[in-house]
């Protein structure tokens, strides 16, 4: 990390005039937050634009979007408002941290206790937990259950618990995590809410309150009075939803390139996903039709293929191990494509390990993966340590 920058990486940022959301390359310094373009896997330079952060303030977790429960957002001294999205609750919280760090870095004391985490909590007397689920099921303000899936198993009416971790600190039921874990356990203990499925089922055996809750975004709850289960019948269970109900590994914002070898036409093509429509099936088997879907990673210019960088939210699940990657700039949290990592070979790539055709800055930050159909993914990590991580994680599980 250069002199001067105190994190640097992948955001989600929406934008000023149209409110879509773009991947920006972000480089926080002490008074500044610098976000890039990037081009071709190159940070563009100078940078797109910049936020003073002196008078700026910080609102972490912000709920102002329901489909994007990971936001940062920031607001100038001139009322300029800055919303920002990480690949994870873990990612989020590290730059809201090291943001707070540098709004306030002349003022040490107040860095230490917006971040200390108390070791006990007890509900203030002036809040009921009758309140507070009544605000919970506010239409406006409160929290959505909506149908989540969990090993093949659909449930209607159910929320996350990291999302009602982030509400409870949001409407300052709790001033941190902490508390907020400690509360939400009240309120099942008070049978105000329930959890459901396997993950959040095994933790209520703990005899700790504080750990009985789960801050995570796996695990599934609901309202008491509200609890039902809907189970996909196993006839009607595709591969898409055995694939998505493995334990979540690892995610983060990676960049990427996809080659294969169509199987009838015989020609190498360049393609976004190797997923294919029918059924939501996904597959490492492109059919006749999936040349022409490829033209959203390849352009044709001038007799041969200009390769695209796209930016894509990479997630890691095991039993069963596959890799997944979604489209951060899309509101639906499906995967644009993923494989099966069973027969997967990963290594890392230096720049003079690099075929030719494959454009990018990758200083070292390059590996590939191909899969056992020969589908090669090239993939940049934001640095040479995060890529040691995924090779690892990786090959923990092929």
């Amino acid at each position: 990390m250069e002199d001067g920058v105190l994190k640097e990486g992948f955001l989600v940022k929406r934008g000023h005039i149209v409110h879509n959301w773009k991947v920006r390359w972000f480089i926080l310094q002490q008074n500044t937050l610098l976000y890039y373009k990037l081009e071709g896997g190159r940070k563009v330079t100078p940078p797109k634009g910049r936020i003073l952060l002196d008078g700026c303030t910080i609102t972490c977790p912000c709920l102002e979007y329901e489909s994007r429960p990971l936001l940062i957002k920031l607001k100038t001294r001139t009322s300029t408002e800055y919303f920002l999205e990480a690949c994870s609750r873990e990612d989020r919280d590290a730059w809201a941290f090291e943001i707070t760090g540098a709004i306030h870095a002349g003022q040490p004391g107040k860095v230490q206790q917006l971040h200390i985490l108390k070791n006990s909590f007890k509900l203030p007397p002036h809040i009921s937990l009758h309140r507070i689920v009544d605000k919970m099921h506010d239409s406006s303000t409160g929290i959505r259950p909506s149908p989540n899936m969990e090993q093949g198993s659909t449930y209607k009416k159910t929320f996350i618990g990291s999302s009602l971790v982030d509400w409870l600190i949001s409407n300052n039921f709790a001033a941190s995590r902490l508390e907020a874990v400690t509360l939400a356990s009240m309120l099942m203990e008070e049978n105000f809410l329930r959890p459901i499925g396997s993950r959040s089922l095994g933790a209520i055996r703990s005899g700790d309150l504080a750990e009985q809750f789960l801050d995570d975004s796996t695990a599934l709850y609901t309202f008491a009075e509200s609890y039902k289960k809907t189970t996909t019948p196993k006839d009607e269970i595709n591969l898409s939803a055995v694939e998505l109900s493995g334990t979540v590994v690892k995610q983060g914002y990676l960049a990427k390139q996809v080659q294969c070898l169509h199987p009838d036409i015989g020609i190498s093509f360049w393609s976004e996903a190797v997923y294919l429509p029918r059924k939501g099936l996904a597959s490492t088997r492109p059919d006749r039709s999936l040349e022409r879907r490829s033209r959203e990673g390849m352009e044709e210019h001038e007799g041969h293929k200009r390769k695209n960088w796209k930016v894509r939210r990479f997630v890691l699940r095991k039993d069963p191990a596959f890799l997944h990657y979604y489209d951060p700039s899309k509101e639906e949290n499906r995967p644009v494509g993923g494989f099966s990592l069973r027969g997967s070979l990963v290594s890392a790539l230096e720049d003079n390990g690099v075929p030719t055709g494959v454009k990018g800055n990758v200083q070292g930050n390059l590996f590939k993966v191909i899969t056992k159909d020969d589908i090669h993914y090239y993939i940049q990590a934001s640095s040479k340590a995060e890529r040691v991580e995924w090779i690892e994680a990786i090959k923990k599980l092929t």
